[in-house]
């Protein structure tokens, strides 16, 4: 299954990979639904926010979601990194989590990157 979201999200524009310095705290905060990370014309390709992958982080497994097929399994977190092991396959995927458990990034050689659905990051600036 992650090999279908690598291939989905190659259609990702490139951009300057961020390291993610500070990670979530606390195992809950990454427990949620991430979307791929995508611009408002990516999403309009793909035919809406409901058609991108998607990944739910629940408290005892998590679920993806793409292009109608689902994987599932059971996670860990510990020093910011999210582990996901796929009950059917065996195989381990590991993300790398911001600060607030916003944003989950997967590593490898092209990063793809998860953004929490209906969260956004708080606003820095006093207007």
């Amino acid at each position: 299954m992650v090999l279908l979201v690598l291939a989905v999200a190659g259609c990702q524009p490139k951009t300057p990979s961020e390291p993610i310095v500070v990670p979530a705290k606390q195992t809950e905060d990454v427990i949620g639904t991430y979307r791929l990370k995508s611009t408002p014309d990516e999403v309009a390709e793909a035919g809406g926010l409901e058609k991108l992958p998607t990944l739910v982080i629940e408290h005892d497994h998590w679920r993806m979601l793409v292009d109608g097929e689902e994987s599932s399994g059971n996670w860990k977190y510990e020093n910011g990194k999210l582990t996901l092991s796929d009950k059917v396959t065996g195989e381990n995927s590991v993300f790398l989590s911001d600060q607030g458990g916003l944003e989950l990034v997967l590593q490898g050689e092209d990063p793809v990157r998860f953004a929490k659905y209906g969260a956004q990051k708080p606003n820095t600036t006093d207007e």
